[in-house]
């Protein structure tokens, strides 16, 4: 090891995410963390027909502008994501161009968002399940035995080391979208595939339907960001990071374009169209007299739901993880295994609670697919706060260290400023209850949040000024390449 070299400015003994296994994943892996929360194979089932609701024969129309924020949200944390390695994602960035607050505001609302959706995917894969033990068949066990052991399966996959659980996650959601992608096939070969000009002219449709059909398409988005918690396990992430969000974003938007025209298309002259369908793929599966494609997508959805629970607890761990290191969260959410360089105390505190709330709502008496709509819904809240501050926070952020440029001084307004306008829509007006609970709910949560941070930040200042930490280089990196890739082999 070289010694008399004289010691680079700035450079750390040992860095502040130490523990992880950093610089220990590949791009697929990085990749698979995207594509398995974001769960392309459950929104091809169910988004379409939420988007049909109010958008009608215009939505593809609410499909093509919802990408195209989506694709300026990825720009926006891609820029970060080229500067920072960062377990705490989009709360971290936040912290470097709104300060503090601002990243508090953003880190409760995505934690929830994690942890809810988490949630609700367990429920998904149980309701899916049962359906198909009840096609099939055969008894079903009780739903809420079987979130408790579906979340002991992601629980254990993801102690071990997020390779496994990426890789489980990659395997299970590709199976799931090939098999979506046959049924598709099919059911276009046995309508005839045409172009329906209706479409193209979105006859019937208002401005004011695409619009709100916009909101709800770019909730099928959610989740497209989380390569960025495993910044500071990626082998190259500057490079994998940002082009795991950009490729998640792409294929998804082609998915969804396609499962929507095939739905739209196959209820084509049907009374009331896909709009009053509730599982439109199964009854076009029934439709064409082929029930094994029922037997397909059950399995395919449910495959898709534990994909996302798993993927969504990942990257909640690494979020809690990187409170733990600034101190806004309890010490020991910050530890790592020993063995396989994971944040398994804040593996093991997250999946208790994720498995713990739906057996409760279970247990009251809320039926599987209820309690994933409630939870869903309130998810997509957190996202949606935690997107518009961090594209606030664009400018100010490179700005700051001397890189601002016009895109981004462009784009992070402007993005946040769509993102405001869709979240404006989807909350107002409040629906019915209990859906209006939730937003309230989660107002106070984030509300109780802040204030409890501006308390301690008068009290403790260097607390606060220690948020937004991120994987910096060591003096270990820089004298020692050997050590350096020891690390990474490990």
């Amino acid at each position: 090891m070289i010694t008399d070299l004289p010691r680079p400015a700035h450079v750390r003994d040992i860095s502040p995410l130490a523990g992880l296994r950093r610089r220990s994943l590949g791009g697929v892996e990085v990749t698979a963390q995207s594509v398995a929360v974001t769960a392309p194979s459950a929104a091809m089932a169910s988004a379409p027909v939420l988007v049909a609701a109010t958008a009608g024969n215009g939505t593809m129309y609410s499909y093509l502008i919802g990408t195209f924020v989506v694709l300026l949200v990825g720009y926006c944390i891609s820029q970060f994501a080229r500067r920072m390695a960062a377990a705490g994602s989009l709360y971290s960035f936040t912290a470097k161009g709104l300060g503090p607050t601002g990243a508090i505001a953003s880190g409760v609302g995505l934690a929830l968002g994690y942890a809810l959706l988490s949630m609700s995917t367990l429920l998904l894969s149980a309701f899916y399940l049962l359906q198909f033990a009840h096609r099939v068949g055969v008894p079903a066990p009780d739903p809420a035995v079987i979130v408790i052991a579906l979340g002991g399966a992601a629980a254990f996959c993801m102690v071990r080391g997020i390779a496994l659980s990426s890789r489980v996650a990659l395997a299970v959601e590709g199976t799931s979208i090939a098999g979506i992608l046959v049924v598709l096939g099919v059911l276009l070969v046995r309508h005839g595939v045409h172009l329906d000009t209706r479409l193209l002219r979105a006859s019937g449709s208002s401005a004011h339907g695409i619009g709100l059909g916009v909101t709800l398409a770019i909730t099928s988005f959610v989740g497209f960001e989380s390569a960025a918690t495993l910044g500071a396990e990626a082998r190259r992430p500057y490079l994998s990071v940002p082009r795991a969000i950009r490729f998640t974003a792409i294929g998804t938007a082609v998915l969804y374009f396609v499962a929507a025209y095939t739905q739209l298309d196959g209820f084509s002259g049907v009374a009331g169209g896909l709009a009053a369908r509730t599982t439109p793929l199964t009854d076009l599966a029934d439709r064409s007299g082929a029930s094994w494609l029922s037997l397909v997508l059950d399995l395919g959805v449910a495959a898709s739901g534990f994909a996302c629970a798993t993927g969504s607890a990942t990257a909640l761990a690494r979020l809690l993880f990187s409170m733990a290191r600034e101190g806004v969260t309890a010490r020991f959410l910050g530890r790592t295994h020993a063995r396989f360089g994971t944040p398994h105390g804040a593996i093991r505190v997250s999946m208790a609670v994720i498995v713990v709330v739906p057996v409760i709502l279970l247990l009251a008496g809320t039926s599987a697919w209820d309690g994933f709509l409630y939870l869903v819904t309130m998810s997509t809240f957190g996202y949606m706060v935690a997107y518009i501050l961090v594209c606030l926070a664009l400018p100010r952020f490179l700005r700051r260290i001397g890189e601002l440029t016009v895109g981004p001084m462009l784009a992070g307004p402007f993005a946040g400023a769509a993102l405001c306008c869709v979240f404006a829509a989807y909350v107002y007006p409040l629906p019915a209850a209990p859906y209006y609970l939730l937003f309230w709910i989660f107002l106070a949560i984030v509300a109780t949040a802040v204030i409890w941070h501006l308390r301690v930040a008068r009290r403790a200042p260097e607390r606060a000024r220690r948020i937004g930490v991120y994987d910096e280089t060591t003096v270990a990196d820089v004298f020692d390449p050997a050590h350096a890739n020891r690390q990474r082999a490990s």
